[in-house]
Order: structure tokens, then C-alpha cells, then sequence
């Protein structure tokens, strides 16, 4: 008889850790030097946040809908998917958030521009230089080879974290709606690398609490 009590995560992966630690160093040599003009991007992220203007936030928006856009296709369709059946669901997801931030860019009438400051505006900035500079280090720091390092706009965990950290900066309504599909590939990921007994799999809902945490610490105050 069948028993589900029988089964444990590790039975759905098809994967080792080694495997899937091999895929990015694939992945990176195949996109690089693409990594230099994601990194920039990300820290347009960065200033953008520091010093917002309609333009750069606009900007801002676009660039997370083409980025959203890329790693949903290059990672998941023409990379993942070669190692897990899975990443055929999740990549129409990415796509699907790539449309919601480009709607976000191109709407019409004045979208809002402010962006939180003091404490919270510190706390997004952290989560963002996580996502962009502490990714990438992780591998070294692991004792992996640098070209399986994870960079932002080239692989799916740092782009999830940056992009929380962005949305949590703002003012406004959008968060929650915004982050729910980061928040899920963030539920993925974790259980993924918890599986996989990689040291790291703390990170992702680590910048995902942080920046829930922003956006409620500055909704507190605008509602006190």
C-alpha cells in the first residue's frame, strides 16, 4: 500500500548538491561577460533608491522586467530545466512577474516616487548589497570555484532578493502583491538547498524577512 510517510524531500530531486552547484558554473561561462552590466544594473537599483526621480524609477521597473524576463529563459528554460522537470512551471512565473514590473514602467499618470528613509531605507540597502556583493561571494567563501558564484540578473536567488529589497523601499501599496512571486521562488530555493544540505540555504528567506520587515517597519510609521 502506498505510504506518503515514507517519502522525504530529498525523493523529488533528481539532483545532487554537486550537480546543481556544476549547473551555474555552466551557466555563468555561457552567459559571461553578462555578469558586468548585471552588476551594474544592480547597483542602478541601488542609486535609484539613494536618489529617485520619476525617470530612474520608471527606469527602474523596466530593468526588472527585462532582468525577470532573462533569468526566467536562461536560467530556467535553457539551464535548470536540463537537470529539473520542475523549472518548467516556475519559468512562466518568472515571465509573468517580468509583465507586472514592465505594466509598473509603462503605465500612464504619475506614479509615486517617494521612498522610505531613516532606518528603513538603511535596511533595504543591506539586503541589496547581500544580493549583489554577498551572493557572489558565497561561492569562494564555500570553497567552490568563483565561476559558480551567483550574480544578480543572472541567477534567480540574488535577483529575488534585490528585487524584495527594492519593493520594500517603496511607499505605497504594491509590495505585497509585487512580492509574491519572489516570495515563492524564495520557498522554493530554500527548500531546494536545505535538501541539498548546502550552507546557504539561509540567505534567500534571510533577505526576504529583512525586507518584509522594512516594509513593515515603514508602513507602521506612515500609519501611526
Amino acid at each position: 500500500m502506498f505510504d506518503r510517510t515514507n517519502y522525504a524531500l530529498s525523493d523529488f530531486l533528481l539532483f545532487s548538491a554537486r550537480v546543481y552547484h556544476r549547473m551555474f558554473e555552466l551557466h555563468n561561462a555561457a552567459l559571461w561577460p553578462v555578469h558586468v552590466v548585471a552588476l551594474l544594473a544592480g547597483f542602478y537599483l541601488f542609486a535609484v533608491i539613494l536618489w529617485p526621480s520619476p525617470r530612474g524609477v520608471r527606469g527602474a521597473y523596466g530593468l526588472l522586467a527585462v532582468v525577470w524576463a532573462f533569468v526566467g529563459w536562461s536560467f530556467f528554460v535553457e539551464r535548470y530545466a536540463t537537470i529539473n522537470w520542475g523549472a518548467a512551471y516556475i519559468a512562466p512565473l518568472f515571465g509573468l512577474q517580468a509583465a507586472c514590473f514592465g505594466f509598473m514602467a509603462l503605465r500612464p499618470g504619475v506614479i509615486d516616487m517617494t521612498f522610505r528613509g531613516g532606518a528603513v531605507r538603511a535596511l533595504v540597502l543591506c539586503v541589496l548589497l547581500l544580493s549583489l556583493i554577498g551572493y557572489p561571494l558565497v561561492a569562494v567563501l564555500l570553497g567552490r570555484p568563483w565561476q559558480a558564484a551567483e550574480v544578480f540578473a543572472v541567477a534567480p536567488d540574488p535577483t529575488a532578493a534585490a528585487t524584495l529589497a527594492f519593493l520594500a523601499a517603496r511607499r505605497g501599496n504594491l509590495f505585497v502583491p509585487a512580492a509574491i512571486i519572489p516570495c515563492i521562488w524564495v520557498l522554493v530555493t530554500t527548500l531546494t538547498l536545505y535538501t541539498l544540505a548546502s550552507p546557504e540555504f539561509f540567505l534567500a528567506p534571510l533577505a526576504a524577512a529583512l525586507s518584509v520587515m522594512a516594509w513593515w517597519i515603514g508602513r507602521s510609521q506612515r500609519l501611526s
